[in-house]
């Protein structure tokens, strides 16, 4: 005789996402789609995505599939990604045991819409801390985000967390949740960074590319209202007159791009600011840097400062995403009040005065983040062990971490 646990094994997951590069074999997150088919018999991704894009169905692995909702537009997310849903269970008898969801708003709402429907376990991802002031003042689509958000996550039989920070908000929100909430950090290779050793071809390039930075601030993001970019280029006004060859390299795009090139061109920055299209190159960035600046108003993990003090990048950063967890101030590296722009030029400042010091606090990060990230073998079994938690009936969990 079957227990309940065995009766609700996880096989056939379906995954509402909204990150597009599922669709380009040469992301990493292309791949990490296959990691996860091997995890269940049947993995099928609804992907948002405007049909402007061009995007097509597309078979990741053996038993992972990928389908873009190509939607006239973002209004239409929603109904077209149940419209598939709904295609996959007439057409392939697919009915999942698992659905998970990205994030507790769009993709969390037709997540809980099939949860209705099918009356499968419904995962609940968090990968911003959206209960963060900042994050509702942004707008009153965050607002309404909000609102159903508490929705989603009250009706989910787990939710996945990648952060303390995102817990600690979780609890003090006093929403009444499911107490089967699992911490799995955002997966990171940094087996790239111990193979492109401490300076590379492409870093030395760059160095001789900027020759006229001999201090070189590093921006990486997409340029959007909560990264908070301006706030950067005012930390970049603030010590360009005090010290000479201070410059700052913005790697990146996204809407705000037009915004920020106006500010750097009225606030007389353009001698000292350089904008470069994202890449795939970008551990040679950081690598070329002399700091890593970020300035962001909310995240919910930010895996640049990961990247950055793997790479040995001196880190300067407001207290969001996992400062709390892998940074300490003035320790292995500095954390600024959000939206401090006296703090945060007062730090970047030190550092081209102490060059010594960002070498201190690079060496300590970089040991103590390494130390403490998941290789992919742990990281996929972390993962496996959620899905089949979220699913055993009867059974729930504190929070629990790695």
């Amino acid at each position: 005789m079957e227990t309940a646990v065995e009766q609700k094994k996880v096989e056939r997951v379906l995954m509402i996402s909204s990150d597009r590069g599922m669709f380009d074999a040469t992301k990493a997150i292309h791949n990490r789609m296959a990691d996860y088919g091997t995890l269940v018999s049947e993995l099928h991704i609804i992907v948002f995505a405007q049909k402007s894009l061009h995007l097509q169905d597309t078979q990741i692995g053996t038993n992972v599939w990928a389908y873009p909702t190509n939607s006239v537009s973002r209004w239409a997310y929603v109904r077209d990604a149940l419209a598939i849903a709904m295609w996959l269970k007439d057409t392939k008898n697919f009915i999942p045991n698992l659905i998970t969801c990205q994030d507790p708003f769009e993709t969390g709402w037709v997540g809980y819409r099939l949860w209705k429907k099918f009356g499968s376990c419904l995962q609940i991802q968090i990968h911003t801390d959206f209960l963060s002031k900042e994050f509702r003042k942004r707008s009153l689509f965050n607002k309404v985000r909000v609102i159903m958000a508490k929705r989603t996550l009250m009706a989910a039989s787990c939710i996945r967390i990648v952060s303390k920070r995102i817990q600690t908000s979780l609890t003090e929100s006093k929403w009444t949740l499911t107490r089967n909430i699992v911490l799995i950090p955002i997966l990171v290779n940094k087996e790239l960074f111990v193979r492109s050793g401490a300076i590379d071809a492409v870093s030395l390039e760059l160095r001789r590319k900027y020759k006229q930075f001999s201090f070189i601030i590093l921006i990486a993001a997409r340029f959007t209202k909560e990264k908070n970019i301006p706030l950067a280029l005012r930390v970049l006004r603030n010590i360009a007159e005090e010290f000479s060859g201070v410059g700052m390299i913005i790697v990146g795009d996204g809407p705000e791009k037009g915004r920020l090139q106006g500010l750097v061109k009225r606030w007389g920055l353009s001698k000292y600011v350089v904008f470069e299209p994202w890449t795939e190159n970008i551990i040679s960035y950081y690598k070329a840097a002399n700091v890593f600046l970020l300035t962001s108003l909310y995240e919910g993990y930010s895996l640049v400062l990961i990247e950055a003090a793997l790479a040995s990048c001196p880190v300067v950063a407001t207290a969001v995403g996992i400062t709390d967890t892998y940074m300490e101030d003035g320790v292995n590296g500095f954390v600024c009040p959000v939206n401090d722009v006296r703090c945060l030029s007062k730090k970047v400042a030190r550092l081209i005065a102490e060059p010594n010091l960002g070498h201190v606090f690079a060496s300590r990060a970089r040991e103590q983040i390494s130390e403490s990230l998941h290789d992919k073998d742990t990281y996929l079994k972390l993962y496996s062990q959620s899905w089949q938690t979220c699913c055993e009936v009867g059974k729930v969990k504190d929070v629990w971490e790695e």
